[in-house]
């Protein structure tokens, strides 16, 4: 493939866009519109709630708790014996350690190596224990193990709860705060929907372009010059794909370069993170979104060369967009969110598509009709 011949058809569209005002305002207002309105309008009301108050990348740490008394097995042991037969130890403010306890409320109290059964666990610290049977609310845990009983409001990492409400077992790796969950759920969907617009972008705009790359030059009658000269059909589709390509995707990477500086600002409203920066949307802007691109415009210089009115191509082109919106809908109802290995899986079966519509078009390309059946 001679890419001196690409450059040519490259460039000679190039100017033929330059002629057309309104398709260069619609190139650069599309992106920023999606990059920079519509996020706003999302995070519009956090903003007037007053932010996200949590980090959502950081599990708090366990709460601050009062180490006054220790207690191991012989100090417990005591207070127990002074109770009465209907009395429950009761203990708030103490640092308990090394114990096998049954039948005690705990209130405030951080217990380390311990074994627990029947108890009623609230705002407390817990570490390398097992719980037999026991209710646990507000709490952080870490390394340890409950096997029955009732887990609610709490938090921690490496926490094994083994429920018997119906006999079955659930894992449960980490137990995060149930405030920081929430504002991580709102982000990841967030940051999935900014994702996909900004891949909604450069598919939709190459309709703007590539649909006439053939059949306006046909009505202009300047393909006829070319479709007559010794260049391959792969170099002057090659030519057509990246005239379109290089004034759609540089808009979006400019919106998203717009972006990243505005979240940047607005970064203390959203839990301290930039939004920018996060896999997905790296993943999605700089991998994901170009592929789309090419996919887009193949498609709609596949349909240029088919048909021979250019309202007609620009309106079946559009109905490229289609499978995307409505994947774009997925993260925007938060039925769920797309993590980096997600969308990577996208981006190779987009690739994969690109270079298979990209043959097809090369196979069905028929310069000999355009040039004598269209008029």
């Amino acid at each position: 493939m001679k890419w001196d011949l690409v450059r040519a058809i490259t460039g000679k569209d190039f100017k033929e866009f330059k002629k057309n005002k309104y398709i260069l305002y619609t190139l650069v207002s599309f992106p920023l519109v999606f990059a920079i309105v519509v996020p706003l309008s999302i995070i519009g009301p956090v903003l007037a709630l007053g932010g996200l108050v949590v980090n959502p990348t950081d599990v708090p740490g366990p709460p601050s708790l009062s180490e006054a008394h220790d207690l191991n097995q012989t100090g417990l042991d005591n207070l127990q014996h002074n109770l009465t037969q209907n009395e429950t130890l009761m203990l708030h403010g103490y640092h308990v350690r090394n114990v096998i306890i049954s039948n005690i409320i705990l209130n405030g109290t951080w217990v380390e190596n311990s074994t627990l059964d029947y108890v009623i666990i609230r705002h407390c610290r817990l570490t390398n224990v097992t719980i037999e049977h026991g209710q646990v609310y507000n709490t952080y845990l870490e390394n340890s193990e409950i096997h029955y009983g009732e887990v609610s409001a709490s938090w921690g990492h490496n926490v094994t709860v083994t429920q018997d409400v119906a006999q079955t077992e659930n894992t449960i790796a980490d137990l995060v705060d149930p405030a920081a969950f929430q504002v991580q759920e709102f982000m990841d969907i967030m940051t999935s929907t900014i994702m996909m617009m900004f891949v909604l972008v450069p598919s939709a705009t190459p309709a703007i372009i590539s649909s006439y790359s053939i059949i306006g030059e046909k009505k202009a009658r300047s393909l006829e010059p070319i479709l007559a000269t010794p260049i391959s059909d792969l170099e002057l589709l090659m030519g057509k794909v990246f005239a379109s390509f290089i004034p759609t995707i540089l808009p979006t990477f400019g919106a998203y370069a717009l972006f990243a500086i505005l979240m940047q600002a607005l970064a203390g409203a959203t839990g301290g993170v930039n939004m920018a920066f996060t896999p997905v949307l790296l993943i999605g802007v700089f991998v994901l979104a170009p592929l789309v691109c090419v996919l887009s415009i193949v498609a709609n210089v596949f349909i240029s060369s088919k048909v021979n009115d250019i309202r007609a191509a620009q309106q079946l082109g559009s109905l490229v967009v289609l499978p995307l919106i409505f994947l774009f809908m997925i993260p925007m109802t938060g039925a769920a969110t797309l993590g980096p290995a997600i969308v990577l899986v996208m981006a190779l079966i987009v690739g994969i598509v690109d270079v298979g519509l990209m043959w097809f078009t090369l196979k069905v390309f028929n310069r000999e009709n355009i040039l004598v059946n269209w008029s």
